[in-house]
């Protein structure tokens, strides 16, 4: 009963938003069969994409990949995601031209390919297998990655942007340090600090060290393996608590900061940085484009009229859909909501934005620019309930 209760919540959800959306009757439920075609296809891939990225042969493709392009530490892992473009290009023109920058292709389309070869020729490129219209879990591309570095290397998202160049000079993880990181959150029960994902710097020789010993690795995990039990009873997370208390699972890494913690060692927080040095933007790349409310289209709508790739931004139109602008979906907030309150934070981020990439942009840029440098916004999904 619980189940169909929550089915019937979502269903009910979804259309609520899509309404909002203005769709009429016939569109929602046209909607509403595509997504339903489009998630079970999603969960089918799973098993299916896990056996494609965990075989062998994809680690060893990898390692000679890495051996070709990597040539010591300090090297930052981007991973592309489909229909994120528009916010991968800003990310990356800020990056220091000297940064080892490898981008790792996680179920693009082709055209996205493309786009992405075209306008950074220079930038060394890897593509994960996957099913059409599908992509590998987040946990699992960490996974491979900590398994077949020689040398340790960081993880930004594909919508963090560094204001301040000099965060990549104070990457040197001490000997027991697993990782070095910027976000943080905090569980409230136990007041335990863990990182978050957007940005990472591995000590790989301590996480593969405990990936070994305990027989885990970054994916996420319904259940914690049975030799982490024992070291997550010592930090109190007990009775099915999880590191992250407003969830039922373990997220991605969380089962490995665990153990690190419950072992003593240190994740180290990277202090100091100067006000608006560091956004991070947040759940861009989650979900169906066909589920999103206004805020979340808003965001992808003002991206979109940042961005100098025409090409890029008339293919990105279908994320907006049905409106024209991101002045049309303004239009449908309501004042003094969480919608219009996200659209005020970030319209302080794009002129941000356009000033530091007018300065620092140093690859060629497309010959038909597009776009008119409107304000954007955007909402941090991943924003814990309170």
């Amino acid at each position: 009963m619980r189940r169909l209760l929550n089915v019937l919540y979502r269903l009910y959800a979804l259309i609520s938003t899509l309404r909002r959306r203005g769709l009429g009757w016939g569109a929602v439920s046209r909607t509403i069969a595509v997504e339903f075609a489009s998630r079970a296809w999603r969960v089918l891939a799973r098993p299916v994409n896990a056996m494609l990225l965990g075989a062998p042969s994809s680690a060893v493709r990898f390692r000679r990949f890495l051996s070709r392009e990597v040539s010591g530490p300090g090297c930052f892992f981007v991973i592309a995601m489909p229909r994120t473009l528009h916010y991968l290009f800003p990310s990356l023109d800020l990056l220091p031209a000297d940064l080892a920058v490898v981008i790792i292709g996680n179920g693009l389309r082709s055209w996205e390919r493309r786009a992405l070869a075209r306008r950074y020729p220079d930038r060394a490129r890897f593509d994960l297998p996957a099913l059409p219209g599908t992509s590998q879990m987040h946990g699992r591309v960490l996974s491979l990655f900590l398994r077949c570095a020689e040398h340790d290397f960081g993880i930004l998202d594909h919508d963090l942007y560094v204001f301040d160049s000099s965060l990549f000079d104070r990457l040197e993880p001490g000997p027991e340090e697993c990782a070095l990181a910027i976000f943080r959150e905090i569980h409230r029960r136990l007041r335990l600090t863990y990182p978050e994902t957007y940005f990472l710097y591995f000590n790989v020789r301590v996480m593969r060290s405990l990936m070994e010993r305990y027989g885990i690795d970054a994916r996420l995990y319904r259940v914690p393996p049975a030799p982490t039990r024992e070291r997550l009873r010592e930090l109190g997370l007990v009775g099915g608590e999880c590191l992250k208390d407003y969830q039922g699972y373990f997220d991605t890494l969380c089962v490995l900061w665990s153990v690190a913690m419950g072992e003593g060692k240190n994740i180290r927080y990277l202090e100091g940085p100067a006000a608006n040095s560091v956004w991070h933007v947040g759940g861009t790349s989650l979900g169906s484009p066909r589920t999103k409310d206004l805020d979340q289209i808003y965001i992808h709508a003002r991206f979109l009229e940042l961005l100098d790739d025409r090409d890029v931004a008339v293919r990105g139109s279908e994320l907006i859909w049905p409106f024209a602008s991101a002045e049309e979906i303004r239009g449908r907030m309501r004042p003094g909501t969480d919608a219009w309150r996200v659209a005020e934070e970030m319209d302080r981020l794009i002129p941000l934005l356009r000033d530091a990439l007018a300065g620092r942009r140093s690859a060629p840029q497309p010959a038909d620019s597009g776009g008119d440098d409107a304000a954007l916004d955007l909402r941090r999904s991943e924003q814990r309930p309170a």
